[in-house]
């Protein structure tokens, strides 16, 4: 069986590893994000891990049949299957935030500092072994925020969500301190990727920030001014 390890060794980063069950009866997979330093200049593997995925890809490993070994807490991830029963898909992008909506098994990722945005299309029922073809992913930029800026997502743990009943994602911008909520419609994103980048329509905010632009696009993105930290 092929192990992948959280790879303690790399301290200047959280774990690299994110697990999301899909729904009881479905598979269930991890996403890998392979840029795990605090910077471009990290190193393009993660240090201890059987054939890291190429920097800026995230690796999606099937868990169905897999398990855990190691000296408690046991964190090194048994692949099931034939090794490697997982895919690397590039996503042209450091898209460390993940958020997984089990409705639809898509996963919502988004960027480090950035505005790219992913929304990545996983295996819809149980497989023993998981190939390419099973996994696909369109990509987009976030357009700059009501008041002229450029989103940077921040990409602590909870900063990206996913409404599993109107299937929108959620980021938190770090570049004004927290000041803007990004809505993103996955389904929309689904459809027409390139729209997500649609800058926003001249006009005001109707907040009581002081913007240039409005805060809908009318291509899928939304922005809500947030409540000073």
């Amino acid at each position: 069986m092929d192990a992948l390890s959280p790879c303690p060794a790399d301290t200047a980063a959280p774990s690299p590893l994110r697990f999301f069950r899909i729904g009881a009866k479905t598979s269930t997979f991890v996403s890998l994000p392979s840029f795990v330093g605090s910077n471009e200049d990290a190193s393009e593997s993660v240090s201890g891990c059987n054939s890291p995925p190429p920097r800026y890809s995230s690796l999606i490993a099937n868990l169905n049949g897999s398990s855990f070994t190691g000296t408690p807490p046991s964190c090194s991830l048994q692949e099931g299957g034939t090794p490697p029963n997982s895919v690397t898909i590039d996503l042209g992008a450091n898209d460390p935030g993940v958020a997984v909506n089990p409705a639809t098994h898509q996963a919502f990722m988004t960027g480090e500092g950035t505005p790219d945005v992913a929304l990545v299309s996983l295996p819809k029922k149980t497989v023993t072994q998981i190939d390419s073809s099973m996994v696909s992913a369109v990509t987009s930029t976030l357009p700059n925020t009501p008041d002229g800026n450029s989103f940077e997502a921040e990409a602590f743990p909870y900063y990206t969500t996913v409404d599993v009943q109107h299937n929108r994602g959620y980021i938190v911008d770090d570049y004004s301190n927290y000041q803007w909520l990004a809505q993103v419609d996955l389904k929309v994103f689904q459809k027409n990727p390139s729209g997500i980048s649609t800058v926003l329509p001249s006009g005001t905010c109707g907040t009581s920030v002081a913007t240039t632009f409005g805060c809908d696009n009318g291509n899928g993105v939304v922005y809500f001014p947030l409540p000073a930290p």
